[in-house]
């Protein structure tokens, strides 16, 4: 936003405007995003809003990440943190920033995983379902998988950050380079989680311009958006890593869930639909 057109004497009045461009889309914006530059808490920017006159420097930086806000970027990428299911999370731009249906998922992992099971959160991210489940069920052993380094070292940041420590960390495409120790048995204790790319980049229904701003690798798959959950499922019969007694839980968009299913059942596998957004893979 240019500052010859918006004229800012006092943080109320910024926040009264950016208030308003954002009451449709983000009603919370405008508090977090003057907390982020003026590092106040939000009781205090608040308090202060009055009283608070916003110095040049600072108008810039508010209205430039308002600015981006607007473009259509997510504010957690804005912000570079967000929170999620009681965990508070940093973001990068290599980094999907999680999204309100990934909390189903990880509701129902913590309610729904017995007592003292290991879990594999696979394509793990900024870490934010492993670390949600470990931090919430201290009796879980949590593994965190990854392709990419970067991405694992940031979730290692996170877990330090949410004082987490029942978490393990590995480098790996998919469960390629998990202990085989670990997948062994897997099918007796072991549950696996993945939010893994999953958008078809055909598909009329999503909003490109808001996702132009998130990394590619993190959204788009081939085969209508499901080959690398195909892949998953592929790897994780090969080993006999599922049986009736546990079960990989994956999250897709609504409309892949009949491609998801036939897939699935033609080798054997029953998929329960959980929600619209999740659905869990077993053996039948």
């Amino acid at each position: 936003m240019n500052n010859s057109k918006l004229e800012v004497y006092t943080l109320e009045q910024w926040l009264n405007k950016a208030r308003r461009a954002t009451k449709e889309t983000n009603p919370k914006a405008a508090e977090l995003i003057a907390s982020s530059v003026l590092k106040l808490n939000k009781t205090e920017v608040l308090a202060k809003s009055k009283e608070c006159k916003l110095n040049p420097k600072n108008t810039r930086k508010l209205n430039n990440q308002l600015g981006k806000l607007l473009a259509g970027r997510s504010l957690s990428s804005i912000l570079k943190y967000t929170h999620f299911h009681n965990i508070n999370l940093k973001i990068n731009p290599r980094v999907l920033s999680p999204r309100a249906e990934t909390e189903q998922l990880v509701e129902y992992a913590i309610d729904n995983i017995p007592e003292g099971s290991t879990v594999l959160d696979i394509g793990t991210g900024s870490g934010a379902i492993g670390i949600a489940i470990a931090k919430a069920r201290p009796d879980l052993r949590v593994i965190l998988t990854d392709i990419d380094k970067s991405a694992l070292n940031l979730a290692k940041l996170n877990a330090k950050r949410n004082k987490v420590k029942n978490l393990e960390f590995k480098v790996s495409n998919l469960i390629k380079k998990v202990d085989q120790d670990i997948l062994v048995n897997a099918a007796n204790s072991t549950f696996f989680i993945a939010n893994l790319p999953y958008v078809n980049e055909t598909w009329q229904h999503i909003n490109k311009k808001r996702l132009s701003f998130e990394p590619r690798s993190a959204l788009f798959a081939k085969n209508m958006g499901l080959q690398l959950i195909f892949n998953l499922i592929s790897d994780l019969q090969e080993i006999n890593a599922l049986s009736s007694k546990n079960w990989l839980l994956l999250e897709h968009d609504p409309i892949q869930f009949k491609m998801l299913s036939e897939f699935c059942n033609n080798r054997n596998l029953h998929t329960e639909k959980i929600t619209d957004f999740i659905s869990k893979v077993k053996l039948k």
